[in-house]
């Protein structure tokens, strides 16, 4: 009885644990999506999860939280979008694409690509994003979360 007390105990203090490191992963991305904010707010009720960036007092536009699918696993990934309705940045958080493939999408180089496009711009692999070589489904499911971020921005915003 006593292991299983204890198995239980050490259980808990890892997942405590794990939960601390996502939530200090979740602000540094949110920090590099979205530069211009001081500070961010959940906005709670909305899928994805949205994250309002204030600087003072000003708007700088909106963070989201996304795990759009890719060829192995969801990609979760943070995608920022400034008060003009364009991508200011996007983070991988964690993926399980193969590596030397799939897991290119976490390349600065891949990402850096995003910065920049708005509602109006295709966002779509070979077309206006070089995809990463041999991971297209990857490279689809990135553009597939930078497209719904920016969809949802622009509903929130009320841009047309």
């Amino acid at each position: 009885m006593a292991s299983i007390w204890s198995l239980s105990y050490i259980s808990g203090i890892a997942n405590s644990q794990i939960s601390a490191n996502n939530k200090i992963a979740l602000n540094i991305a949110l920090k590099e999506v979205l530069p211009t904010a001081r500070s961010f707010n959940e906005i709670f009720g909305i899928t994805p999860k949205v994250f309002q960036g204030l600087n003072i007092r000003e708007k700088e536009g909106f963070a989201f939280l996304l795990e759009p699918k890719g060829y192995l696993s969801k990609i979760k990934m943070v995608v920022g979008v400034d008060k003009m309705g364009m991508i200011s940045g996007i983070k991988i958080i964690d993926q399980k694409e193969t590596q030397g493939l799939g897991a290119g999408v976490s390349s600065k180089k891949f990402l850096n690509q995003f910065i920049g496009k708005s509602i109006n711009d295709p966002i779509e692999p070979y077309v206006d994003i070089m995809g990463v070589t041999g991971a297209t489904i990857s490279s689809r499911g990135v553009c597939q979360g930078a497209k719904e971020a920016l969809s949802v921005s622009r509903a929130l915003s009320g841009r047309r």
